[in-house]
């Protein structure tokens, strides 16, 4: 495990508070969805320094994913892709019983040819994520992350075991 310290304001006994300097980043942001995106880059644009930690345990099935949250890995994006999938085999249907004709063999789904672009698509958006994240200089860390305390989280680097130093 690994402990990193998030920077913030110690209480003064005079009621006020100063910057403490020994802590790491300024905001630490658990979670890459959009929201958590959002949050790192705007806090770095105003100069915080700022870590973005994001980890999906695979599932059952293996499935796992990048940057950018449900929507963009198992949500939103790859149903609407799959939708459009299902208008367009509606569509050549219609299309037929209004006098068009198509090539032999006649129209057919084929789930793999649907399951690559979703792959591809998914891939390209948490690739411009993570980019993204660079040019706001914004540190990355595909980690499981949990708060150990108000100002200090640990997290298993990638490749370690749980248990192991």
């Amino acid at each position: 495990m690994a402990t990193v310290s998030l920077r913030g304001t110690e209480p003064r006994s005079n009621g006020g508070s100063h910057a403490n300097p020994n802590y790491t980043y300024d905001l630490i942001v658990i979670g890459g969805g959009s929201g958590g995106l959002a949050a790192a880059k705007e806090a770095a644009k105003h100069g915080a320094k700022v870590a973005l930690f994001d980890y999906v345990k695979p599932s059952t099935q293996g499935s796992k994913w990048g940057l950018g949250g449900t929507c963009v890995n198992v949500g939103c994006v790859p149903k609407k892709i799959c939708h459009y999938s299902g208008l367009l085999g509606h569509a050549i249907k219609d299309a037929q019983a209004l006098g068009w004709t198509f090539g032999d063999p006649k129209p057919a789904h084929d789930w793999e040819g649907l399951s690559s672009p979703v792959r591809d698509h998914r891939g390209m958006l948490n690739f411009l994520y993570r980019r993204g994240l660079q040019s706001a200089h914004v540190e990355y860390i595909n980690a499981l992350t949990a708060f150990t305390g108000p100002h200090s989280v640990t997290y298993l680097p990638k490749g370690k075991e749980e248990g192991e130093e």
